[in-house]
């Protein structure tokens, strides 16, 4: 059988029609997009699956580092190139894969997460190489992943587990996924990987692949479930999509959960939170620690930040963004407190302009910068609310 040149992917069949897809190094990721990218690559797995001789797949990571930017993927869903409808399609179609009765393996050839990871999970058995990590970082973001994650993390590793690995943030061994059910076998290199895979295939080949159904929501999971809102205060999107899934799924049929998934991820990925969250936790430490590296955060600008809490951290960042020129709504409960808090600039401003630091007028302008209030209201049409109280948590 002979392929087309694929843009994304290089395809190869052997003579035992066996066919082994993986992504071109060198293909054009400026340009494609998630959405691109895994689309592609589930039409192409169904058509090879389709063809009449092939026994059998092996697929790796149809997805790399470049192109799982969370910054473009809210863009697809504010622009509307990644709505539910389009999210549930592809997701549907790629869990059809197993109906087409080939056996499909897919290789973990190094280290894999988020989407990336969940297009892994679409196979039959899984075959991770040596040092790979596994995990889904992006729910320490706000966010959760989505493509049928909550449907097949939960069938291969239980409700429990899959809550775990969904809401910790934490990247997994190999071997500790070995134990976990959420791969199959552990290799030593790339070759082995290979011929394990495709010893696999011709030994399952006549064989239907069979996929385990949904378990029993248990006391353990209900606890697991409030244990983890409880540490979150339920203020994660993300996670609290991942618990409802997890606790409805069972409830609904495979078209069901997946229309709901693809309809909460959307959800998720459309709330300004995870945005936020995505900006300063993630794409600020990337630009903090390789300036090069990010080329623009987009347009967003801070001209009006809300600070809660005069007290001394409070009032100090109120003078310095004042001093940035940046509009500040300085906030205690009482307008005395506020104004004290306003009044550490004021003195600060004070030496500065004994000291012939500044002029007279760039006080006035500094000091008109600080807004003290005791009215939630005041922080309206805010860029930005940083929290400066003391921690008592009652």
């Amino acid at each position: 059988m002979n392929y087309q040149v694929h843009p994304f992917f290089h395809i190869e069949q052997d003579n035992q029609h066996i066919v082994t897809i993986k992504p071109l190094a060198d293909a054009a990721t400026e340009e494609s997009t998630v959405r691109d990218r895994i689309q592609e690559f589930v039409d192409l797995v169904a058509s090879v699956l389709n063809e009449k001789e092939v026994r059998g797949l092996i697929y790796t990571c149809p997805l790399n580092n470049k192109q799982t930017d969370y910054i473009r993927l809210f863009d697809q869903v504010s622009n509307g190139q990644l709505d539910p409808e389009i999210i549930q399609k592809t997701t549907w179609k790629a869990l059809q894969w197993k109906t087409l009765g080939k056996p499909i393996v897919s290789i973990l050839d190094s280290n894999c997460t988020g989407i990336g990871l969940a297009t892994m999970l679409w196979s039959d058995y899984r075959i991770a190489g040596p040092q790979v990590k596994l995990g889904f970082p992006e729910s320490k973001f706000g966010l959760f992943t989505g493509f049928a994650t909550t449907i097949t993390l939960a069938q291969l590793v239980g409700s429990t587990a899959a809550l775990n690995l969904l809401t910790q943030a934490k990247l997994t061994s190999n071997k500790e996924a070995l134990e976990l059910g959420l791969v199959n076998e552990v290799t030593t290199d790339r070759e082995q990987s290979l011929v394990l895979a495709k010893n696999w295939i011709l030994e399952n080949s006549k064989t239907s692949i069979s996929t385990p159904g949904p378990t029993a929501v248990s006391a353990e999971f209900e606890e697991a479930c409030a244990a983890v809102l409880k540490k979150t205060r339920g203020l994660l999107p993300g996670t609290n999509a991942v618990v409802q899934l997890l606790k409805t799924n069972q409830l609904l049929s495979l078209t069901e959960a997946v229309e709901a998934e693809a309809k909460l991820y959307h959800k998720v990925l459309s709330a300004p939170e995870p945005l936020h969250m995505v900006r300063t936790l993630y794409e600020g430490m990337l630009q903090a620690q390789h300036p090069d590296r990010i080329k623009s955060l987009g347009t967003y600008a801070i001209k009006k930040i809300g600070i809660l809490g005069a007290g001394m951290m409070g009032s100090g960042i109120a003078y310095e963004a004042a001093r940035a020129g940046i509009s500040v709504v300085l906030k205690d409960v009482n307008r005395t407190q506020a104004e004290q808090g306003k009044a550490y600039s004021a003195k600060l401003c004070d030496k500065l302009l004994a000291q012939g630091q500044i002029s007279s007028l760039q006080q006035q302008t500094l000091l008109a910068n600080i807004q003290p209030s005791d009215q939630v209201a005041d922080l309206v049409d805010a860029d930005l609310i940083i929290e400066a109280v003391f921690e008592d948590l009652g």
